[in-house]
């Protein structure tokens, strides 16, 4: 069975400011340079080739895993951190790795989040730029209307501003409506990607392809053998993220994501993201 691993990142930043950038999201999901540094070495000297991401939703909508690259493995980042740019996109080019970058449109140019200019940087190194919505919502929450609207504008803006096609999709937080896929199809999406737990396989969804995250706490050897697609290594991960899966049904995913910025103590989001 073909499992193929798409590895998940949200900030790369220099290790001497990891905690002063704690109050932005959790602590595991910022990762120092160094580290990534040495993940990507891994991934060259191992042999992996990084993927486009249309092309694994290719893949996946014809069945034609044969005709992806040996040992592949699809890199993705979400949300739009600077650090991005400025710390993991030059590590992918030594190391001749292609990525994907999933950006919230009303977060560009923010505080500590990217701008126009950088995201044009990473198209110009042979990155792909694709949505995170307008606004990093639930979007499982929002009105059919109001969904469509974000799937809908993100993409034309993007497209507008960038200069390139934009037709995959990260969802922020894992959220999706339940007239989800027939609304991002008619925006003109192709496929999307999710945070539910696995590896991508000939039975995936190809608007809800799974995940892996990638984070401070994972070591080498874990990285390791989610690159060698030992599915026991999510085991433990699964299991915490179907009782997440349950608390949002019981109180409502809104409800359960304040809770976890006052948790760790991250700072709320802004009123209109």
């Amino acid at each position: 069975m073909v499992r193929i691993p798409v590895l998940m990142y949200h900030e790369v930043a220099e290790k001497e400011r990891l905690d002063d950038l704690r109050h932005r999201t959790h602590a595991d999901y910022i990762l120092a340079s160094g580290t990534f540094k040495e993940q990507m070495r891994y991934l060259q000297e191992n042999g992996y080739h990084s993927l486009c991401a249309g092309d694994l939703v290719q893949a996946v909508k014809t069945g034609q895993f044969a005709c992806l690259p040996s040992r592949p493995v699809l890199i993705t980042f979400d949300d739009g951190y600077a650090g991005n740019c400025e710390q993991a996109l030059p590590i992918l080019a030594q190391f001749e790795m292609k990525a994907c970058f999933f950006v919230t449109v009303n977060e560009i140019g923010a505080e500590a989040m990217m701008t126009w200019r950088q995201l044009h940087e990473l198209l110009q190194a042979g990155m792909q730029v694709q949505s995170h919505l307008v606004h990093h919502v639930m979007l499982s929450e929002l009105s059919r209307e109001k969904a469509g609207e974000e799937l809908l504008q993100s993409r034309e803006v993007l497209q507008e501003r960038l200069g390139v096609p934009v037709d995959l999709l990260s969802l922020p937080n894992g959220s999706y409506h339940s007239h989800y896929v027939p609304l991002a199809t008619e925006a003109g999406y192709i496929g999307g990607f999710s945070s539910r737990l696995g590896y991508v396989e000939a039975s995936s969804h190809p608007f809800l392809l799974e995940r892996i995250p990638v984070l401070r706490s994972t070591t080498p050897a874990r990285f390791a053998r989610i690159l060698a697609a030992d599915h026991t290594v999510l085991i433990g991960a699964k299991l915490r993220q179907r009782a997440h899966t349950l608390l949002n049904h019981v109180v409502g995913e809104s409800t359960v994501n304040r809770w976890y910025h006052r948790l760790h103590r991250i700072d709320a989001p802004h009123p209109d993201s």
